[in-house]
């Protein structure tokens, strides 16, 4: 196996939006230069009720336990094997593709973000996993590793999202640097098109005239620098006529400008990160990543931190 493969992993309970995550990442990254791990953390029942087997009152149920835990086995057995064979379907090869489980140590989401540590470029979950009710109570997993997997991409799979077509949330940040780089390294650059989109939301405190001077300032100002980044993107193999980007004016949000033009151009790949380097900076800018993270329900969303 080539040391230059990236190495993806990605969640798999065995819910519907996990598999639409392992179809996205096959249909978007190289088979040959991706390795990507099947992660599931199993839950069990706590130690302190295996502790009551002694008790010859409880055997018959603890008989049924066991019966359940060996029946939950083999579920996690299928679903892992069906996750795998979606990949070799998309190209993958066998020494591409490994399979790990893992008994609960911490928590589900803690164990995932602890496995992230381990020489990953990024982590992917489904938005929702398999109790839909548990995640509205307690948060899904997506939602409880949000802004913790750092410094590479959390990629949050919703439905069916195509994977050729991604959005790339634009400003002169190093999160942009940061997203930039991870879609860059990681993506088949023969499918993907991309678009990059910087939006101004005008502070509303001019005369319109004033305001109209200070969005075309600020037009100006980040020009030169999405011509020079589409130009390293073509440069790095992109298609010249598949990199393209434009700069929006929205009177209050930039995550809903982000969010419609994703909609009415056919992006369903949205690509974010934070802006800020300070505790107040992430407060403030980073919330534009989140608020996209909560309302672009149907995408799919990569978030750096």
């Amino acid at each position: 196996m080539s040391a230059r493969r990236n190495k993806i992993l990605i969640a798999i309970d065995g819910s519907n939006q996990a598999f639409n995550a392992v179809r996205y990442i096959g249909g978007l990254m190289p088979p040959s230069e991706t390795k990507v791990v099947l992660f599931h953390v199993k839950s069990d029942v706590s130690d302190a009720y295996w502790g009551l087997e002694s008790d010859v009152d409880v055997r018959t149920s603890m008989t049924e336990l066991h019966s359940w835990h060996a029946e939950q086995d083999r579920n996690v057995s299928e679903f892992m094997e069906e996750a795998k064979a979606i990949l070799l379907e998309a190209g993958f090869s066998e020494d591409g593709i490994e399979l790990k489980i893992q008994q609960k140590k911490v928590g589900i989401a803690r164990d995932i973000i602890l496995e992230s540590r381990e020489n990953y470029n990024a982590v992917v979950v489904g938005r929702t996993g398999l109790s839909k009710l548990k995640d509205i109570f307690f948060g899904s997993i997506a939602s409880r590793v949000l802004g913790k997997i750092r410094e590479i991409p959390l990629i949050v799979v919703s439905e069916t999202p195509k994977a050729n077509k991604l959005l790339v949330a634009f400003d002169d940040s190093a999160g942009t640097r940061r997203s930039l780089a991870a879609v860059e390294s990681l993506v088949d650059k023969s499918r993907v098109e991309m678009f990059l989109c910087h939006v101004i939301v005008p502070p509303g405190v001019y005369p319109s005239e004033g305001e109209a001077e200070w969005v075309a300032e600020n037009k100006e100002d980040i020009r030169p620098l999405m011509n020079e980044t589409r130009a390293g993107l073509i440069a790095s193999g992109f298609p010249e006529n598949m990199i393209s980007g434009d700069v929006l004016i929205h009177d209050e949000s930039r995550a809903e400008a982000i969010i419609d033009k994703s909609a009415s151009a056919g992006y369903d790949t949205i690509v974010t990160g934070h802006r800020g380097l300070t505790f107040m900076e992430r407060f403030m800018l980073g919330r534009v990543g989140e608020k996209i993270f909560k309302v672009a329900k149907n995408k799919a969303v990569w978030i750096t931190v």
